[in-house]
């Protein structure tokens, strides 16, 4: 069974390299949520093609599932050739070999008394090259994840089968041949093993064969990042808070402005306080009054304080919109502009503090 896998990874994955072009450090499938969009997008208009067999697959919207959307892969003919699958269009080569990364994909199982659905990526179009795959079955009210091909065994998801869960494959070593971690909803479940074949450079989920077997999924989000830092860090330490520590500011993502993609992560905050991320191309350094920190940025700064935009102590995260930094008037970010970014956050007391702060040079 294991060699058919395999076989049938090669020739339906695969494509051709003609296929292969600029690599990206970011790839996403997004769903939306109830009624935004109204109806679930196809993957097709997110950067996905669609690879199928000659086999009877369900491929259509769900909407307002418990207030996602999703886009349902339902694989209920038990024929070898029944598959269909969305690869991205992007070539992740670069963000697999150089950089760490991670590919999670949240899906609610439906039905999955075989392992028929699966996600995973690839590193290149000739052999030998690096591919992590995880395949996902129903056992009772739980999941089973199975990395055959790279040699890993089951891995067990606690109620996987009830409602929606997030399943990640991340890699923190940089390389090819290197084995990855599996996540459950956030926490280590067990390693993914490297397997090599010729596949094309792309994410891709969906159903695949597994001599004849049957699946359906319904996937919310599928999203590869880079983990990568971004950026320089200035005015570190910053001044200790109530904690004991300073807040520490970091990014990752990719430095290429046609990308859009930029996440700041603030840490060691003081717990229940809430912050939010400031941006500016000029650097400074004065203590604001009520702050017993420093705050590193003058000039025209911005301030990404909307709701959802906020952070809460310990620690929190924001994906930057690089079209759209705050500043009066907002700007987007250009190839060669250096933006400074820190992180301003309350104390208890009454008092406020901020982070050290980064400086990312875009390209």
């Amino acid at each position: 069974m294991r060699e058919h896998l395999r076989r049938w990874i090669l020739s339906s994955v695969a494509g051709t390299c003609a296929a292969c072009g600029a690599f990206a450090q970011h790839v996403v499938y997004d769903a939306g949520t109830a009624g935004n969009p109204p109806v679930a997008p196809s993957p097709l208009t997110q950067g996905f093609s669609l690879q199928q067999g000659t086999g009877t697959v369900g491929l259509h919207p769900v909407n307002d599932d418990n207030g996602r959307n999703a886009w349902e892969v339902a694989d209920s003919d038990a024929a070898p050739n029944a598959y269909a699958h969305y690869a991205s269009q992007h070539d992740v080569t670069l963000a697999l070999m150089g950089t760490t990364w991670e590919l999670t994909a949240t899906l609610r199982m439906t039905a999955g008394p075989d392992p028929a659905i699966a996600f995973g990526i690839g590193s290149g179009c000739t052999i030998p090259d690096s591919h992590y795959t995880i395949r996902l079955e129903i056992v009772n009210t739980d999941v089973v994840a199975t990395d055959d091909l790279g040699g890993g065994g089951p891995l067990f998801c606690a109620g996987g089968a009830e409602g929606y869960h997030t399943f990640t494959i991340r890699k923190t070593t940089p390389g090819l041949y290197v084995p990855a971690e599996f996540l459950y909803d956030g926490v280590l479940i067990g390693p993914v093993g490297e397997h090599i074949a010729d596949l094309d450079t792309n994410v891709f989920f969906g159903t695949l064969s597994y001599g004849g077997a049957i699946g359906r999924a319904r996937f919310h989000r599928v999203e590869m990042r880079s983990l990568d830092d971004l950026g320089a860090t200035y005015c570190s330490p910053a001044v200790a808070n109530s904690t004991g520590f300073p807040a520490v500011l970091t990014a990752t993502g990719s430095p290429y402005v046609n990308q859009n993609f930029l996440t700041l992560s603030a840490s060691q905050l003081p717990p229940g306080q809430f912050g939010y991320f400031l941006a500016s191309q000029t650097q400074g350094m004065v203590v604001p009054p009520g702050s017993q920190g420093l705050l590193c940025l003058s000039g025209n700064t911005g301030r990404f304080d909307e709701p959802q935009q906020i952070v809460q102590g310990p620690g929190g995260d924001l994906d930057v919109d690089l079209a759209g930094i705050p500043v009066n008037p907002p700007a987007a970010a250009q190839v060669g502009d250096t933006w400074n970014f820190q992180c301003w956050y309350r104390d208890v007391g009454g008092t406020s503090n901020f982070s050290d702060a980064l400086s990312v040079t875009f390209r």
